[in-house]
């Protein structure tokens, strides 16, 4: 569990509907919110519905917009392993002033090649691009201070505080 790993951790979870991640009748935040309940997890119920979402984009825009209006300078961010590349571009683009830490969960049993063509073509897309587009405003992929670890990394690390921009690397070096 990340909140045992970690001292002062917040745990919120983005996700709405979308094609290619949730087409059931409920946001895709609270399905993981039921699922962590069931297994004891404690998350925060920060601005409830406010970090729903209906793509990836648009999920690192709430949590720049999150970390800014709460004055967090780093986060980790965790996501299934197929998708953390394109977290990490997308987080490049919009919040390359913060410090996050991507941590590779498992990714589903039922994961299908239709979702791996479409991730693997959406990030082919803006690298080709050089960045994305979101409201009609261009930004240019930058550098962040970013660190990939998968989860069985960081519990056999057994952090105790955030992640340190002193140490933080990116694959882009």
């Amino acid at each position: 569990m990340l909140s045992t790993l970690v001292d002062s951790v917040r745990l919120m979870v983005t996700g709405g509907f979308g094609a290619h991640f949730n087409t059931s009748e409920w946001p895709h935040r609270e399905l993981v919110h039921g699922a962590l309940a069931s297994l004891n997890v404690e998350f925060d119920p920060l601005l409830p519905g406010s970090l729903e979402s209906g793509n990836t984009i648009e999920d690192m825009f709430l949590i720049g917009e999150l970390l800014e209006r709460e004055r967090i300078d780093s986060c980790f961010i965790i996501t299934s392993t197929f998708h953390v590349s394109r977290c990490q571009v997308i987080f490049d683009c919009i919040c390359s002033e913060r410090t996050a830490v991507f941590v590779a969960a498992r990714d589903p049993d039922d994961l299908s090649e239709d979702l791996l063509r479409h991730e693997r073509a959406s990030l082919e897309g803006i690298k080709a691009a050089g960045g994305i587009q979101w409201k009609d405003i261009w930004y240019p992929q930058r550098l962040a201070k970013r660190r990939l670890v998968d989860f069985k990394t960081l519990q056999s690390r057994r952090h105790k505080s955030g992640p340190d921009p002193s140490t933080s690397t990116s694959p882009h070096s």
